[in-house]
């Protein structure tokens, strides 16, 4: 073979090589790509420690036990652990202790289980670690799961808790700033618990000093309280979807050195709820701080008649209730909404009925096009003349009393206001002003007591439509008249229907 002959051969093996990388690529690529392995974690009895990996798998009957930390994972950046074994024993301090940014997925089969902290993790300030949970994570005495100083989401799927046996909060979030927040979700079927014991401060999700997003579609059951933010005055801020698949529950009898709330919050933090929150002896929902805000679509219940379903200590605080809102079990005198704070507010959208006794607000306001009415008594602290702001349909069958001084109660155009309905002749209002804008209605069959400027109808409650057959609100039709009481001075520039 000639020189030429084997420069042609080679140009023939190099471009039919091209090809065979442009077809199979990781031919190529094969020893590159095998040389990230993975460790596979054996049984000790010891403490074990692994930092020159970046993936490591525990295999189902895998059991590690050991004093201080049964495993730690330090070292290389981006490192995942695999876990379908039991990791933790009785005399484990810690269950994991990861020190390093990456993932973590506890399998179905996977336990991991400590003294002290089932799931311990602290990145160190090299990033995130994201949490799949399909299997259980619990403590027997302090945390199932505690995040320190790291940012990351935490997934469960399974239970967290699950043998938590005594004195264990379920997920801890702790020490992280706004760029390193922990997003918690718990899918449908999943739980998130404390141990059975109460010893004070237990909490089944704590927020004690940093930044969380929670979104609960499962179950999140406490011992005592149920999902808090700086129960103990640390800056914390919360923001919980609770679906409507979704059950937050808390409370237990005999303790009192520690809020009990379904939902606790100090400040800056918000709760959009369209499941259930109930706790057992105490305030459904707890804002002691301030600028906290609700949206309430689902069902909050207190423990008894001396606990609100939603307590608000704290000021600058919006409460919004929409349609499938439920706050009591419409027992006589059970509280569903008591304020002892400033400048806290209730807006009621969609359309739906409230039995339970609202007190000390500092406005109430009824959305165009919303259709509620409240059957319990509201008792309102403003001082403003639309501290009853009404712009959509708002029946009052109960007895509302204006305590602040100018307080009043306007009706915008579109709205509506009716002060007993014809089932519910004894409901009352009691206020300095009343205005009634252009387009606006008053009416009712119970007493109001105020001074009433009027641009819009005021009218008895037969005389409304739809309570009139009348295509004309104003016109003088046979039939019963149920009688609205006035007993302020009327200014009028619109129309007084008197007549049913």
């Amino acid at each position: 073979m000639n020189f030429k002959q084997n420069i042609k051969g080679k140009n023939f093996k190099l471009k039919e090589l091209h090809q065979l990388h442009i077809l199979f690529p990781s031919l190529l690529l094969g020893v590159a790509l095998s040389a990230q392995a993975e460790t596979v974690i054996p049984d000790s009895n010891a403490d074990s420690t692994f930092s020159d990996d970046t993936s490591y798998l525990i295999n189902a009957g895998t059991v590690l036990g050991g004093t201080l930390s049964a495993l730690t994972i330090n070292g290389e950046a981006n490192a995942k652990l695999t876990n379908h074994g039991a990791v933790g024993t009785a005399s484990s301090n810690y269950g994991v202790n990861y020190g390093t940014n990456g993932a973590i997925v506890n399998e179905t089969d996977g336990t991991i289980t400590g003294v002290d902290t089932g799931l311990y993790i602290d990145s160190n300030a090299t990033g995130a670690v994201d949490v799949t949970n399909k299997g259980d994570i619990s403590s027997s005495k302090a945390h199932a799961v505690y995040y320190k100083s790291t940012g990351g989401t935490f997934t469960n799927y399974g239970t967290v808790g699950e043998n938590s046996i005594e004195f264990a909060d379920g997920v801890v979030v702790t020490d992280n700033d706004e760029s390193s927040k922990v997003t918690i979700i718990n899918e449908a079927g999943a739980t998130i618990k404390t141990g059975d014991t109460p010893d004070g401060t237990m909490a089944a999700i704590e927020i004690a000093d940093g930044y969380a997003d929670v979104t609960n579609k499962g179950d999140i059951i406490s011992s005592q309280c149920g999902v808090c933010a700086s129960i103990n005055n640390q800056n914390a801020e919360l923001h919980v979807k609770n679906e409507s698949t979704g059950v937050i529950q808390s409370g237990s009898a005999g303790v009192s050195s520690y809020s009990n709330s379904a939902v606790y919050f100090a400040s800056d933090s918000s709760l959009d709820n369209a499941g259930k929150i109930s706790s057992s002896t105490t305030y459904g929902v707890d804002f002691e701080g301030s600028n906290n805000s609700l949206i309430n679509t689902g069902s909050i219940s207190g423990g008894d008649a001396a606990h609100t379903a939603i307590y608000l200590k704290g000021n600058n605080n919006t409460v919004t209730l929409g349609t499938g809102s439920q706050l009591t079990d419409g027992s006589a005198g059970a509280t569903a909404i008591q304020s002892v704070g400033t400048n806290n507010t209730v807006t009621l959208t969609g359309e739906n009925s409230e039995n339970g006794i609202i007190t000390g607000l500092q406005q109430l306001t009824s959305e165009a096009d919303s259709k509620w009415s409240l059957n319990g008594d509201v008792t309102l602290m403003g001082t403003t003349a639309d501290t009853l702001n009404v712009n959509g349909y708002l029946t009052l069958d109960g007895t509302l009393t204006q305590t602040g001084i100018s307080a009043g109660t306007t009706i915008g155009n579109g709205g509506t206001l009716v002060v007993g309905d014809a089932t519910h002749t004894s409901a009352s209002m009691t206020g300095e002003n009343i205005t009634v804008a252009q387009g606006g209605t008053l009416s009712g069959t119970g007493m109001i007591t105020g001074n009433i400027d009027n641009a819009g109808t005021v009218a008895v409650y037969d005389a409304l439509a739809p309570n009139n057959s009348s295509s004309q609100l104003l016109a003088s039709i046979a039939g019963p008249v149920n009688a609205l009481t006035l007993t302020g001075n009327v200014s009028n520039s619109g129309n007084l229907n008197l007549a049913g």
